[in-house]
């Protein structure tokens, strides 16, 4: 009977731990499609609560905590900002986006940091070199044009 009683507990057990895999991801999904309409339509308080609750769930996914990052970087919480969105990047250091982001941030926000913007930019151009050819359009890093290294990044 023990035994019996044992093995019903450990199959509730797995069929627990099923559900609860296949329901977090539905609910994961669900929060980020909330999250993203929040955002575009730049109810930022709501897109920072829901985009919270995806990095809750998911703390390894480094597109949440970039959305994330730029949700907080609107709100002006620059602090919180640059943490998550320095994490993303170093999540997939291999993606550009995420030092795309963080370039942008430092570009925008923190413009007396110049060096750590495009030390950012640099790290996404070696993941894409197609990144260069952007970086050479008008855009978000005109505060940076001018900067030795910026141009130099530009001519490699």
């Amino acid at each position: 009977m023990l035994k019996i009683a044992i093995a019903l507990i450990g199959v509730g057990l797995i069929v627990w731990r099923f559900a609860d895999v296949y329901t977090r991801r539905r609910r994961v999904q669900a929060l980020w499609e909330r999250g993203v309409k929040a955002y575009e339509t730049r109810n930022l308080e709501e897109a920072y609560t829901l985009f919270a609750r995806t990095v809750k769930l998911v703390p390894t996914a480094a597109v949440f905590r970039r959305m994330l990052g730029r949700t907080l970087m609107d709100l002006e919480r620059l602090e919180e900002a640059e943490q998550h969105l320095r994490l993303a990047a170093d999540l997939e250091p291999r993606n550009p986006d995420g030092h795309l982001d963080l370039a942008f941030f430092l570009a925008s926000r923190a413009p007396d940091r110049p060096d750590e913007a495009i030390d950012s930019l640099t790290r996404a151009v070696e993941c894409s070199p197609e990144v260069r050819r952007a970086l050479a359009e008008p855009g978000p890093f005109a505060s940076l044009r001018q900067h030795p290294r910026f141009q130099a990044l530009l001519h490699e």
